[in-house]
């Protein structure tokens, strides 16, 4: 594989990433990452046969990222009957969007929200005596790139009542099996 950024010549792959004996990518430094500046790949196929893919492609390297997900989510009740749920963000803030799903004990269906920017996310008017299960996942915002991937769920975090027993939407097998209960 060889790739080139436009007007610059074309340097091959220094380090593969191999599968099965086969070069399947190729790791870059640091030094060697440019953002907002096409980046071209000419790939080589098997023995110099031809590939299935183009053999050149263009990329900006800032519309392939797939961001790590939210770490140490936490929820906090509010005095207005309101919880409060916040998370770190996997890279600067500024350049993500986030997905929120939630729902309690007592919904089918989760419930979906979108915000940019800001680690933080308010549900007004909980019933406390549901039990309330989030999740967050973000991705690059329009701002600094054109990314569609999205990261990985978070963990999912609870805030409620303990449920003792089983319930109809999620009982108490899942809290304590579940390891994936989001989406």
């Amino acid at each position: 594989m060889y790739y080139w950024y436009t007007s610059e010549p074309a340097e091959e792959c220094g380090s593969y990433i191999q599968q099965d004996g086969y070069n399947i990518g190729c790791k870059f430094t640091k030094d060697k990452i440019r953002e907002f500046v096409n980046f071209h790949v000419h790939r080589i196929g098997i023995n110099g046969s031809e590939s299935v893919f183009p053999p050149n492609q263009t990329f900006q390297l800032q519309d392939q990222v797939k961001p790590n997900p939210p770490a140490n989510l936490t929820v906090n009740a509010m005095a207005n009957s309101s919880i409060s749920l916040t998370w770190e963000a996997p890279m600067i803030p500024r350049c993500l969007q986030y997905e929120i799903k939630y729902r309690s004990n007592k919904d089918k269906d989760w419930q979906t929200e979108y915000c940019n920017e800001q680690t933080k996310f308010t549900l007004p008017s909980v019933n406390p005596d549901d039990l309330y299960v989030f999740c967050v996942r973000s991705k690059i915002n329009d701002f600094c790139g054109l990314s569609h991937l999205w990261s990985k769920w978070s963990s999912h975090i609870y805030w409620g009542e303990i449920i003792t027993g089983y319930s109809q939407s999620f009982g108490r097998r899942d809290l304590l099996l579940n390891k994936q209960l989001c989406p």
